[in-house]
């Protein structure tokens, strides 16, 4: 019995610092997973803000068009429409 509890002690000893390690690391993560959600979420708005003005230009630039009684695609209409599909509502 002696034997066995000095075995689970050096095992403990032995794994004590690894596990207090990786524990750490864990706690950093969940503490800090606030600011990294906010970080991308301030991306996703600098997105967004892009998009926007992009799609406003393609509408100005559709409107021009049909002004001078030319209708063309715009170059950036393609793109465009690919990204609308993927924005964060």
């Amino acid at each position: 019995m002696a034997d066995a509890v000095a075995i689970i002690s050096v095992v403990v000893k032995l794994l004590a610092p690894f596990l207090l390690d990786k524990l750490k690391k864990e706690v950093k993560l969940v503490l800090g997973a606030p600011e990294d959600v906010q970080e991308l979420l301030d991306t996703f708005d600098k997105i967004r803000d892009v998009l926007d003005d992009a799609e406003k230009r393609h509408v100005m630039n559709v409107l021009h068009n049909l002004e001078k009684n030319e209708i063309k695609k715009v170059p950036e209409s393609a793109w465009l429409e690919k990204l609308k599909d993927v924005r964060i509502l």
